[in-house]
């Protein structure tokens, strides 16, 4: 990853966060640099693989776009996210990729609700998938 590019991802994820990017600390601009490298994406031929890295764990998301699966009655999405132990690579667990993107997509809206004070109320509906 080229230098400037790294800043550039550094800074436009510390507006993400609401920082002032002119005014990040030393240590700020440290963690934001260490998030951003330990992430990254490749997406081809209909195939999207993500990966994240902490200190205790690896994780892997495929995600697969296929039109044509339909036809064979299949869904045209696929997606599963595999962690790993970060030490000695032993799966920890192995995830329904569409079920969790599901789950965290309720939860992140349900906090963003009650992170503002004149929500009284949060209504979720489902659009065409149950979890």
């Amino acid at each position: 990853m080229e230098n400037t590019d790294l800043q550039t991802r550094i800074l436009k994820r510390a507006k993400e966060l609401g920082m002032n990017p002119s005014r990040l600390s030393p240590s700020q601009y440290r963690m934001l640099s260490i998030e951003i490298r330990s992430m990254s994406e490749l997406i081809r031929d209909g195939v999207k693989l993500a990966s994240s890295l902490t200190r205790q764990a690896i994780g892997v998301k495929t995600v697969t776009v296929m039109p044509g699966a339909a036809a064979l009655g299949a869904g045209t999405v696929q997606a599963s996210y595999l962690l790993l132990d970060r030490d000695t690579g032993v799966p920890l667990a192995l995830l329904d990729g569409e079920a969790l993107t599901l789950r965290r997509t309720a939860a992140t809206s349900a906090l963003a609700a009650r992170a503002r004070p004149v929500s009284y109320t949060h209504l979720t509906l489902p659009t065409n998938r149950e979890v």
